[in-house]
């Protein structure tokens, strides 16, 4: 149930950008004919965000994987690219619930932080702007991985790795969750004797 709710709030205040079309840096990905080809799908590994911008030094290939998906499966149209932000938001406003229920215990407090999450105008760019999925990307997996460390006390590497892949932000994430271990005010997220070893094998 609310997880349905994250999503259609999501769609609440975002659903007027499904009439948008591609803007701005959006051209990053979209005067790219390559990336409509299924055969140049590995090749996104490989190569760098700006192939025609090498200088900007940007590697976040699992955000232009998804772009090619959306070119292949969907085609030109930008309402794709937008209904999946839109949809990707709404499961990182879910994320956000998860997680402060999980440190703090309290629902009450951890809608609330839902919900303001999801009301801060800055984030209007990250999910109207197409090009800024990678923004919700990494978002989306660095509170996942953080959620599966308080949880399994592991550093979760997929999870993080995808968040990194698409942004480089979250490293400094890792940083936070590894501090959320060792410094946590909460009694029940204080370190234990076996989570350092977890970390660094």
């Amino acid at each position: 149930m609310l997880f349905a709710g994250a999503i259609a709030l999501s769609f609440l205040l975002y659903g007027n950008s499904l009439k948008g079309e591609f803007v701005y840096d959006d051209n990053f990905f979209a005067d790219r004919i390559e990336l409509r080809s299924p055969e140049h799908i590995l090749k996104i590994w490989t190569e760098p965000y700006l192939p025609q911008n090498l200088a900007a030094g940007l590697y976040r290939p699992f955000a232009v994987f998804l772009f090619a998906l959306d070119f292949i499966l969907f085609g030109e149209s930008p309402v794709s690219f937008h209904l999946i932000n839109i949809v990707l938001n709404g499961i990182v406003v879910f994320l956000v619930f998860l997680l402060v229920f999980k440190i703090f215990g309290d629902r009450k407090l951890a809608v609330i932080a839902a919900l303001f999450f999801a009301f801060l105008p800055i984030h209007t760019e990250s999910v109207a702007f197409i090009k800024s999925r990678d923004e919700i990307l990494a978002a989306l997996f660095a509170i996942w991985s953080w959620l599966l460390f308080i949880s399994l006390e592991v550093a979760p590497p997929r999870s993080f790795g995808l968040a990194t892949l698409s942004r480089a932000r979250p490293l400094t994430g890792f940083i936070s969750i590894i501090r959320t271990s060792f410094q946590s005010p909460v009694p029940h997220l204080a370190t234990k004797p076996n989570t350092f070893y977890l970390i660094h094998p």
